[in-house]
């Protein structure tokens, strides 16, 4: 059972000014959420104001709403809060679960969290998901502080929603096992002026400090300083896979893999991709040589040959950098590398 509990269809509820503990060392089958409702008891969840609150221990989650297809979680606030040692999550996969750490929602329409502040989460800051509900999205996440948390700092969840900003925040998750901010494949994103550190935790293919599941489409990531973990073979800055992607005047350092990357599948039809105004450093730090700063790649077709594919990136150009297409003759087959000279005496070598 929760410790508090959501149910009926009125909504309108206030919860401010309160400390709860969840106890989950002391108690651990006391509740699984401090917060929460499920299923038809959730038809409640709209108009729910969260303000100057503090939620620590809870067991699974601080604050956990979900509801039954055609539900929503509605014109709710989380704000001026404090979240601290909240989940049990250890695994990556119990992060994808999305219901372990301070808040998880599911199909939230029109959900406002700003200003908090997290501390030692076992598990995500915020996790949404669509429950494969049409209309869910018009979420703000912005201006929170993010310490340590182990799984994903802000993570959209889901399919097919619909407008989202992420903006002033910090996640400084030095030892997480997930991307700081996962877009899943939700469209019309803005990401914008976040400081990110990402974590070392992630599994050899490595996270992003920004990416999607992919793809995300019509997204805006702008103004973010990310630093990612160089121990991490696969580790991102930013890894995303649409189209109308507009990535511009970041700050990228030490990524493990690539600093910024496009990667569609074999199947995907990538276009409109503007890489513009980055600072990308000291990438490929896991394997010196075998990244370049900018990637664009196109999953391997169908056979041991490569055949046989539609995968395809279109109306990608990288501005304001001076470019030439070289060919690398090797053994199995040649690989085209697009060579940017980044300043005077130095180029930098974009994957192509």
């Amino acid at each position: 059972m929760d410790m508090f509990g959501l149910s009926g269809a009125s909504g309108g509820v206030t919860i401010t000014d309160l400390t709860i503990d969840g106890n989950k060392d002391g108690n651990p089958s006391a509740g699984r959420y401090s917060l929460g409702a499920a299923g038809v008891q959730a038809v409640g969840v709209r108009k729910l104001t969260i303000q100057r609150t503090r939620w620590i221990n809870a067991y699974l989650a601080a604050i956990g709403l979900f509801v039954n297809q055609g539900q929503y979680v509605a014109d709710t606030l989380v704000a001026d809060s404090d979240f601290e040692n909240n989940g049990r999550g250890t695994t990556f996969t119990s992060d994808q679960l999305c219901n372990s750490g301070d808040m998880a929602m599911r199909a939230p329409l029109r959900v406002k969290v700003v200003h908090n502040r997290s501390n030692n989460a076992q598990g995500n800051f915020v996790c949404f998901g669509t429950n494969a509900n049409a209309g869910v999205g018009d979420v703000v996440v912005s201006d929170n502080v993010v310490r340590n948390a182990a799984g994903f700092g802000i993570a959209l969840g889901g399919i097919s929603g619909k407008g989202a900003v992420l903006s002033h925040n910090t996640l400084d998750q030095p030892s997480s096992r997930q991307s700081n901010i996962d877009l899943a494949l939700w469209s019309d994103v803005t990401v914008i002026d976040n400081h990110i550190i990402g974590g070392s935790a992630c599994l050899e293919h490595g996270c992003a400090g920004i990416g999607d599941a992919p793809p995300a489409q019509r997204v805006i990531v702008t103004g973010n300083t990310i630093v990612t973990a160089k121990s991490v073979p696969g580790s991102l800055c930013i890894g995303l896979g649409g189209s109308d992607l507009t990535i511009s005047r970041n700050t990228c350092q030490n990524a493990g893999g690539a600093g910024i990357g496009i990667a569609v599948s074999d199947q995907t039809q990538s276009h409109h991709i503007e890489i513009s105004r980055n600072v990308v450093k000291n990438s490929s730090q896991a394997q010196a040589g075998i990244h370049a700063g900018i990637e664009l790649f196109i999953l391997c077709g169908p056979g041991p040959k490569c055949t046989g594919g539609s995968g395809t990136i279109s109306d990608a150009p990288l501005r304001a950098i001076p470019c030439t297409t070289i060919k690398i003759p090797r053994r199995k087959a040649p690989v085209w590398v697009l060579r940017c000279s980044v300043k005077p005496r130095g180029s930098q070598e974009f994957l192509f």
